[in-house]
């Protein structure tokens, strides 16, 4: 079976209650541990720590982001969240870098060039 993260990336407001998200990430933590399934579940309005969640995300097969739309993008925390977490992943807990090499710009900018001519 998987080992999958669900993170419940809704931002508290006085408006906004984030009781609809947290039934979701509920309901899909039953589910999948009903299915055999192992889940851990981030909540980002509650402190995190940055070493904690790369390692959650190591351990994850899966991760399920659940949130609303907010403006046409995620919540202010989440992209916190994101913003200091997968940063501190960059260094090959999550990924190798940004994809960006020496070789790898030699060959996009060989590329873009010959479709210019």
């Amino acid at each position: 079976m998987r080992k999958i993260l669900i993170i419940n990336a809704h931002h508290y407001y006085s408006f906004a209650e984030s009781k609809l998200n947290a039934a979701l990430v509920e309901k899909a933590e039953l589910l999948l541990t009903g299915q055999g399934h192992e889940t851990r579940t981030a909540k980002i309005d509650d402190e995190w720590n940055v070493e904690q969640e790369l390692e959650n995300h190591q351990w994850a097969d899966v991760v399920i982001q659940q949130s609303l739309v907010n403006w046409m993008g995620v919540p202010w925390t989440f992209k916190k969240y994101m913003d200091e977490v997968y940063t501190a992943g960059m260094g090959d807990e999550l990924c190798g870098g940004d994809g960006w090499h020496c070789e790898t710009q030699k060959r996009t900018m060989a590329r873009a060039e010959r479709s210019m001519e």
